[in-house]
């Protein structure tokens, strides 16, 4: 397993309805990354890509769980020493719009946690606001049905898969679970109360 001395941090911005979202990735550098030079991170299979496909990759495996009106946008990758230390930066690029493809509207002021168990036992986490889902939801694998959990679940599980625990370097081995609900720090965003 690789270890978490060249850990990044990926953060990609995607539209929401009253402030643009963030979903921030832990991921493993390969080799010493340069300023303003495209970084490559390592995939599970020990493979490299330059961090724009993989980036690519992984929207394109959750925009399922997203409207057409939400895009992808902004991406920041930062070096990390350790989980206390400030990001310093590294890359950025324009992830070029891909929009959301789910069939349902977007649900406002709503949080999905994606949960993966990695190699080592961790939890991996993965949040996704104002996505498609209903909230008040608990989806447990194999997702029947749920497409686009179903895909996420494929990518994350996946040899293609990037994503790694921010505290050893370790890669998703199965999903857990989806849950969803309502955001109060987003309703609270929104000028809404109770």
């Amino acid at each position: 397993m690789p270890s978490l001395e060249n850990y990044c941090r990926i953060r990609m911005t995607y539209t929401g309805v009253n402030q643009p979202h963030h979903m921030t990735v832990a991921a493993l550098f390969d080799g010493t990354p340069d300023v303003g030079v495209e970084p490559s991170v390592i995939k599970k299979d020990l493979t490299t890509t330059l961090v724009s496909g993989a980036v690519d990759e992984l929207i394109n495996a959750i925009n399922g769980n997203f409207d057409a009106d939400t895009t992808f946008g902004y991406v920041e990758v930062s070096l990390m020493i350790d989980n206390e230390s400030t990001p310093q930066f590294i890359y950025a690029f324009d992830a070029g719009g891909i929009a959301g493809t789910a069939a349902g509207p977007r649900v406002l002021f709503a949080e999905q946690v994606t949960a993966f168990k990695t190699t080592t036992g961790r939890i991996i986490r993965q949040y996704w606001m104002e996505g498609a889902s209903p909230v008040d939801q608990i989806f447990y694998p194999p997702y029947t049905g749920l497409t686009p959990l179903i895909a996420a679940a494929d990518y994350f599980t996946g040899d293609d898969d990037i994503v790694v625990s921010n505290v050893d370097g370790s890669y998703p081995l199965t999903s857990l679970r989806s849950r969803t609900k309502t955001n109060d720090a987003l309703r609270a965003a929104a000028g809404l109360t109770q």
